[in-house]
Parts: structure tokens; sequence; C-alpha cells
């Protein structure tokens, strides 16, 4: 397989995409059959009662959105932090892939899923654990978007990847935490081209 050439406006690119809001969709229809029989009834309240219907309506309206708006903030704040601090490239390697259907998630409103990939230089975990807004089943390849060939779901990276493959590991340069990961069986970082 041809490796693909890894650029540094790529990177960034993709820390920003993967940490922006992605709703499921899911989990936003099951929201609106919950929502619709309180939509009805403040319907019917505002032509009963008026006033009182309407400010029902409003409630019912700002409780659906809430957890969006939560997320929605999280992850702005999460790109603000690495836009601020930057990143830096490391080279880890992979030790093991813990994917988790967390049923016992503290926060399995936002997900009910969660991976964590475990480098020689620290952990990269994804989902509900982190409040990450990312949707692990809408089924679009979220991963190296730029990528003509390479674009894949979280389960095709942890389908590509076996223990010992190493990887570009992108690091958040003041806490360290792990951002991104890009296994170096498929792409080449444009600095370690020979010219």
């Amino acid at each position: 397989m041809k490796k693909e050439i890894l650029r540094y406006d790529n990177l960034s690119d993709d820390i920003t995409y993967l940490y922006s809001t992605h709703f499921n969709r899911l989990h936003f229809l099951f929201s609106a059959i919950i929502v619709l029989p309180f939509l009805l009834i403040s319907l019917i309240m505002m032509m009963i009662e008026g006033l009182a219907g309407l400010i029902f309506l409003l409630v019912v309206l700002i409780l659906n959105a809430l957890p969006y708006l939560i997320t929605y903030i999280k992850t702005e704040r999460i790109k603000a932090i690495i836009k601020k601090n930057g990143f830096s490239i490391v080279n880890g390697k992979l030790l093991s892939i813990n994917s988790h259907d967390a049923a016992d998630s503290p926060h399995r409103q936002f997900s009910s899923f969660w991976l964590e990939i475990i480098f020689s230089v620290g952990d990269w975990e994804i989902g509900g654990r982190k409040n990450f807004s990312y949707r692990f089943n809408t089924g679009d390849r979220h991963l190296y978007r730029w990528s003509k060939n390479l674009a894949m779901t979280f389960d095709g990276l942890c389908n590509t990847s076996c223990s010992g493959d190493e990887f570009y590991v992108v690091v958040d340069n003041v806490t360290k935490n792990i951002l991104y990961a890009y296994n170096k069986k498929l792409f080449t970082l444009e600095s370690e081209l020979k010219g």
C-alpha cells in the first residue's frame, strides 16, 4: 500500500474537526420522539391557557437543547486550549486498543462508546469518558478526511493497527494529552521526505 504524505496543514484540520461538535443523528431522532408529546401538550396548553402553554413550550425546548449546548461549549473550550497551547508530534509505539460499550460510563448521554488507545507515550481516550462530542455510530469517515484513500472511522483505525505499530502521535504542548495519531504504515510526515 502506498503511503500518503502527512502535511502539517492536515494535522491542524484533523484536530479541529475531531474536536468539533458532531451530533448523533440517532440521538437527535430519539430526543425528538420524546419531545413530540410534550410539544403537543404545550400546543394544547397554548390554545387553552395561552401564556402558560408558551412558557411550557419554551421550557421543553430549552431542556431538549441543553445537552447539545453543553457539548458545544465544551468542544469550543477544548479547541481554544489546543489553539493556545499548540501541539507537537512525537513518535510512539501502539501497545493496545481497548474499546468499551460503556453502559457504565458516567457520561453515557454524550456517548455510549469510548476507545482507549494506549501508546508508549501515553493514552488516547475518545468517547464519553472525556466528554468528546464525537459520535461513533454515524458511520462517517471522520479520521484523515483529507486523504483520498485512507479516510476512515475509528473502527478502521482499530482494524488497520496492530500492537507494535509505530505512530506519529500529536500531543498538546502544555497538558501532554494525546490529540490525534497517524499510523506510520499509512503516512509519512512531510518533514521526513527525502529531498
